[in-house]
């Protein structure tokens, strides 16, 4: 079987105003890290992009008796 998906890039910011900018090149919020310490806790936002496809080729196990071959 053969499954073709996207790869991504992933990034984090914490700044509005450079979250709208990456918004406007085609990043998407895909959750968020709260971090902290004793002067207080920043949240950052993560964010990913499509950066190419990559193609992902399931095989039968019976065709290789579950060993790969070494190149």
């Amino acid at each position: 079987m053969e499954i073709e998906t996207y790869k991504w890039d992933y990034t984090y910011e914490w700044e509005l105003d450079k979250l709208k900018e990456l918004g406007k090149q085609g990043w998407e919020i895909c959750g968020s890290y709260v971090s902290g310490n004793s002067y207080g806790t920043n949240t950052a936002i993560i964010l990913k992009r499509p950066c190419g496809k990559v193609r992902i080729v399931t095989r039968d196990q019976a065709q290789n008796n579950g060993y790969e071959n070494e190149r």
